[in-house]
């Protein structure tokens, strides 16, 4: 408790600048794009999220102890003189050459080296094959998406209001309240379908076994 709580709020702190940078970057919303809603409201609650993890794992003595060590070594002046030739030697020795796996036999190095850079060639033959399978299903995915998007423009009318298409209109027009509290009632309401529809997928999945 008494780290969670610096914790969550250097969290908060965190998540309002990102939407106070936001603001400030779009011109108070003037210039923000309302497709891309989701996707900010994600990145503001993954930053918040992010830092509070991180924030209760450095405040452990031992951690810190080491991450203040680290920084430490990563500014002392006898390294830093050192770093021009030390990445590309750290590059070559840990990652490329696998030299020090040298040093304990000739036979296991071979045997990695053969790992390694045949898992690379593996790559370098497979990834050109599977990409139109990929360009492919990301075609399929923004098909379906766009058909969510017509799906309720054709629903909607004077007298049949949907709710997708009140929520953007109240957004569009810069009604962000009345926007929010409809988005606050759909979570209410999908939350307890999602939990429901989840618990009879599970029984239903249990029987079948």
């Amino acid at each position: 408790m008494r780290r969670a709580l610096p914790a969550a709020v250097l969290a908060l702190l965190s998540a309002l600048l990102l939407v106070l940078l936001i603001f400030l970057g779009s011109r108070g919303f003037k210039d923000f794009d309302s497709a891309l809603v989701g996707y900010a409201v994600a990145t503001v609650f993954a930053v918040a999220a992010i830092v509070y993890r991180y924030t209760l794992w450095i405040t452990r003595p031992p951690t810190w102890r080491y991450f203040k060590g680290g920084w430490l070594n990563f500014l002392s002046w006898r390294n830093f003189r050192r770093y021009t030739t030390l990445i590309p030697l750290a590059w070559w020795h840990d990652i490329f050459g696998q030299t020090f796996i040298l040093k304990r036999s000739l036979a296991r190095w071979v045997a990695h080296m053969s790992i390694f850079w045949g898992v690379l060639l593996s790559l370098a033959i497979t990834l050109p094959l599977i990409f139109p399978a990929f360009a492919a299903g990301w075609i399929w995915v923004a098909v379906h998406v766009l058909r969510g998007f017509s799906i309720p423009l054709m629903l909607s009318s004077k007298n049949n209001q949907v709710f997708a298409v009140a929520l953007w209109e109240f957004w569009d027009r810069g009604m962000v309240s009345m926007a929010s509290a409809l988005g606050v009632m759909l979570i209410i309401v999908l939350i307890p379908l999602t939990l429901i529809m989840r618990r009879f997928i599970v029984s239903v999945s249990a029987q079948e076994r």
